[in-house]
């Protein structure tokens, strides 16, 4: 006997893609900083998205520079293979080609970063302007602007 199923019924798993949308700045460079960082799943081939997990890192530290504020947005968090997006040429190229920076202070960040993009499995490292990046640099933003560091994990509050 065949058995009728409803469409909503049918399941096909299909991987996830995720994105991971970095940023970072701080208030002059050596002065305090803040990162932003989200994650979003790509839904289906219509290219929804829904949001799993975004943080906001306040750097207070006075030496904290630009730099390390976007090295540390692409640290937070640790999926397996992301695509990563943000919005710094420089902290993206020397991720990407391995090259390390010149500047002693960015080596151990750098290190972590590229330590974990070989963990995560990153497939693919992409370039987009600020004004696409919007919910990243507010969370950066909030993060300076306050001195405090969030984290929210759709996931888990979904369960």
């Amino acid at each position: 006997m065949i058995q009728k199923v409803a469409w909503r019924d049918v399941r096909v798993d299909v991987e996830v893609t995720r994105v991971l949308i970095f940023d970072g700045g701080s208030r002059g460079n050596s002065r305090p900083g803040g990162s932003g960082s989200v994650v979003v799943e790509v839904l289906d081939v219509h290219e929804r998205v829904r949001p799993v997990w975004a943080a906001a890192t306040s750097l207070a530290n006075k030496g904290t520079t630009n730099n390390v504020a976007e090295f540390v947005g692409l640290l937070e968090q640790k999926w397996k293979r992301m695509h990563v997006v943000g919005d710094s040429a420089m902290v993206l190229s020397m991720i990407q080609r391995r090259k390390q920076p010149k500047v002693k202070r960015l080596l151990h960040w750098y290190r972590l970063t590229r330590r974990l993009a070989d963990l995560c499995e990153v497939q693919s490292w992409t370039l987009h302007h600020r004004q696409h990046n919007k919910i990243a640099d507010w969370l950066a933003n909030y993060a300076m602007d306050n001195r405090a560091s969030v984290e929210v994990n759709w996931l888990q509050i979904a369960e």
